[in-house]
């Protein structure tokens, strides 16, 4: 055991991400009530144990970004463990979307997150420089639904692919960075109403321009779970969409991108259009 460390009295529910280097870890903490925090400890070998976490070294408060009082991982005092806070600034809470971190190019050491309202959030200088939140047309409203982690697309569509859970969810959206808008809202994905939507994250094919959804489908009499697959043209037309229902009755989260290879539904990647599924 290299480290263990106390951040706070909440939880964190979802998957942690760690920098390039491996010497710092981001995640989502809930306190019991009020806004999620994002946390982002530098940590330092041979601090705490399970059974007596240590408290970060030297702590900070951030918040959006420009604010007065954020502080760059640069204030924080060498040798030393150190932990940066950024609070959601809508005030939402995040029990199920993990932090997407974006490590090169354009959106480079920037978190992209979903809150349990249908928020997309973006945070920036997350590893590198002076952690906040973007809130200047930041966070996007993608759904009034739970959003899954979401993936950001570095290749030819540059979007960030988001999906929600819930009875009305079941949908995938595509989302701009660049112009903080939704760019893609697809037909429902789920069997039927009453379902819990979708709830594990895209996976997306940068190089293929592919997105591979895995939709829980619990109506009565109970359905299959099912794998969609999105694709990409270079040029917008007609979406043609096909359904399958792969003979997969446990509901488990998206293991791997092969089962959507035999079982998928072809959408476009940035539709001007919805994509109607067929046969449902």
């Amino acid at each position: 055991m290299y480290w263990a460390y106390f951040s706070g009295t909440g939880k964190a529910t979802t998957s942690s991400v760690i920098s390039l280097d491996g010497s710092k870890i981001a995640y989502i903490e809930n306190p019991a009530s009020g806004a999620a925090i994002l946390r982002i400890i530098e940590w330092k070998s041979g601090q705490g144990t399970p059974a007596a976490a240590a408290t970060p070294q030297v702590e900070f408060n951030n918040a959006q970004v420009g604010a007065a009082g954020n502080k760059a991982w640069s204030s924080c005092t060498a040798g030393e463990s150190c932990m940066i806070s950024v609070p959601f600034q809508n005030g939402d809470q995040d029990t199920t979307s993990s932090s997407f971190y974006v490590y090169f190019g354009t959106y480079g050491d920037t978190i992209f997150v979903g809150d349990n309202n249908g928020k997309l959030h973006q945070f920036t200088g997350v590893f590198n420089g002076t952690p906040a939140e973007v809130t200047t047309n930041w966070p996007v409203s993608v759904s009034a639904n739970a959003l899954t982690s979401a993936v950001y697309d570095a290749g030819t569509s540059g979007n960030i692919f988001v999906a929600d859970r819930g009875a009305t969810g079941g949908f995938l959206y595509a989302v701009s960075p660049s112009t903080h808008a939704k760019v893609l809202t697809t037909s429902k994905l789920t069997y039927a109403s009453g379902t819990v939507g979708i709830v594990d994250g895209p996976l997306v094919d940068s190089n293929a321009q592919m997105v591979y959804i895995f939709v829980g489908a619990m109506p009565t009499p109970p359905q299959p779970w099912a794998a969609n697959q999105a694709k990409s043209p270079q040029t917008m037309g007609a979406a043609v969409c096909s359904s399958f229902r792969p003979a997969l009755r446990a509901p488990v989260p998206a293991p791997a991108i092969r089962p959507a290879r035999r079982h998928g539904q072809r959408i476009p990647f940035v539709a001007k259009r919805r994509c109607s599924v067929p046969g449902r």
